[in-house]
């Protein structure tokens, strides 16, 4: 009986050895496989952070070049890998933003990776609003801002300044605000023909319009080809007897209805120390050669072909006679923006072809300029002579216009000397040249989606 329950107790003690081995075994298994899993979820979880770096990249290169394409592939990341990145275009570009999609694959750790990832964004890049006039008009054109609340802006030719009967272009007169609304005064002057229109095509502006034409004008003159929305009042009147006032803007008048759809000028383009270090840290990444420390005279090699974005922390200055450069380009320049001694600067190709030219302060032009093809954008003034002819082609934003005589008598406003009117003075806009979108513009970067795949 004894040795029968010695037996029983050895036989249940080996049973609950084996149990605890088991138990033991099986413990140690699934620590082992959770210690596996968590590893294999930080590596999938670092491979998908990898991946959503290629992504952030992108959208780094694009927010300065739109039509950034390269993608790339092989890059080091965070102890991981940027195996591949693309861009594709969605949809077809228009005047003010193009759709991309960006891919980004990524992997976990480099050299021999145990997890990769893939995501996918769709984005929008759009030229700062002011520029394109999102919400007013669909189209381009010559956009005006105005630098004080009560800012006027008078533009009076015997010839049509903003825009022409083969390029009807908006002209955007934004005024700065404030209590006291803006002054827009357009008009004809006489002449022994008929004479205008100032603008070939429609007229916004926050404030006031005042239109008229001078004593001399003969019947059938127009001011306006085109309609005219303001946000405050419209005065339409004809200095001589042979004008019917009604006559003068041919599209009529119209209130705007919210003066806040005219956006405002880009407060980055200023010459501010870190708008300085913005530009020349963006040209920089293009290559050395592409700062210059002071002021620049671009030679003709330079000027027929360039891509990227090129800094001068002085005036550049562009002088001689270039036509059907080739590339997209941006130059920037500190101070000034100077066209001299009859500069042209023209495309055969403007679906391709680009230049842009940013001024933190002043643009001049002077010296029968025809044609300047090119966007524009300048943080002052935008000056240009009564006694040259001067056209420019592409789309204009800036601060202020002073049809102006450089170093002559008159009135001072900043760098210009305004001294009588604009004779020969065209500003068109060119869709095409928008649409190429050159690099350095102020872009903004909306993302719409954004996936893991």
């Amino acid at each position: 009986m004894l040795r029968s329950e010695q037996g029983h107790a050895l036989l249940a003690a080996l049973m609950v050895v084996v149990l605890l081995t088991a138990l033991g075994t099986a413990g140690l298994t699934i620590a082992t496989y959770s210690r596996q899993a968590s590893a294999g979820e930080l590596d999938r979880t670092q491979a998908l952070y990898v991946a959503d770096a290629g992504i952030e990249l992108a959208l780094r290169k694009l927010k300065v070049d739109p039509l950034w394409r390269d993608g790339f592939t092989g890059l080091p990341f965070g102890g991981g890998m940027i195996e591949e990145v693309t861009v594709t275009e969605l949809s077809p570009r228009s005047e003010s933003s193009v759709r991309v999609k960006v891919y980004s694959a990524g992997s976990y750790p480099a050299g021999t990776p145990r997890a990769r990832k893939r995501v996918e964004a769709e984005v929008t890049i759009s030229y700062n609003p002011f520029m394109c006039c999102k919400g007013v008009t669909d189209k381009g054109g010559v956009h005006i801002a105005g630098e004080r609340p009560g800012d006027e802006l008078t533009i009076s030719s015997t010839t049509a300044v903003i825009g022409d009967d083969a390029q009807p272009t908006n002209l955007i007169f934004g005024g700065a605000g404030g209590s006291t609304p803006s002054l827009l005064t357009l008009t004809v002057k006489e002449s022994m023909m008929q004479s205008g229109p100032v603008v070939s095509g429609n007229v916004y502006t926050r404030g006031n319009v005042y239109i008229t034409t001078d004593s001399g004008c003969k019947s059938g003159s127009v001011v306006v080809n085109g309609g005219i929305w303001a946000g405050g009042t419209v005065a339409v009147s004809s200095q001589s007897p042979h004008v019917n006032p009604g006559d003068l803007v041919t599209g009529g008048t119209h209130t705007l209805d919210d003066p806040g759809q005219i956006p405002y000028f880009p407060a980055s383009i200023s010459a501010t120390e870190t708008a300085k270090a913005y530009y020349r840290a963006i040209a920089e990444s293009y290559g050395a050669d592409h700062y210059f420390s002071g002021d620049y005279r671009f030679t003709s090699s330079e000027l027929q072909n360039m891509n990227g974005v090129y800094f001068v922390n002085g005036k550049a200055i562009i002088d001689g006679y270039y036509s059907n450069y080739t590339g997209r380009a941006t130059i920037v320049a500190a101070t000034y923006i100077e066209f001299r001694n009859g500069a042209y600067l023209s495309t055969n190709d403007p679906v391709n072809n680009v230049r842009g030219l940013i001024s933190l302060r002043d643009t001049f032009f002077y010296g029968n300029n025809n044609p300047v093809q090119a966007i524009i954008l300048c943080g002052d003034t935008l000056c240009t002579s009564e006694r040259d002819s001067v056209w420019i082609d592409g789309a204009v934003t800036t601060w202020a216009f002073e049809p102006a005589t450089i170093g002559a008598g008159g009135r001072r406003h900043g760098p210009c000397w305004r001294h009588g009117v604009p004779a020969n003075t065209r500003l068109t806009y060119n869709a095409q040249l928008f649409k190429c979108y050159p690099p350095g513009m102020p872009y903004t970067v909306t993302i719409d989606s954004w996936k893991e795949l």
